[in-house]
């Protein structure tokens, strides 16, 4: 498990799908990048990365297999962090002003 930056409550100001990754862009420079399998799912529903653009981030929980990042109105971005699941050296980083975190 890996320390996090605070993500809370910071809104999604973009989104974007590159290839094999995507790309949250949020409030105060933060960049968070996906490199592994993911869905963004609402009430038990996936639905399209698109659909977190303005949502705001209410909590996030790591565990050993997955990483759930909550957001408003139900919606969660469900991040896969078995080895099956990688795609690339690191899972996902979270970029602030000041640091780069990396889940590996």
């Amino acid at each position: 498990m890996n320390e996090w930056p605070e993500i809370e409550n910071k809104k999604v100001i973009k989104t974007l799908k590159i290839h094999d990754y995507i790309q949250l862009y949020l409030e105060e420079e933060i960049i968070m990048t996906i490199n592994n399998q993911y869905k963004v799912v609402e009430e038990d529903k996936e639905i399209d990365l698109t659909e977190l653009k303005n949502e705001v981030i209410q909590s996030y929980k790591e565990t050993k297999d997955t990483i759930i990042v909550s957001f408003t109105r139900n919606k969660d971005l469900v991040i896969d962090m078995r080895d099956i699941a990688y795609d690339c050296p690191e899972a996902m980083t979270i970029k602030t002003k000041e640091y780069l975190y990396v889940w590996n």
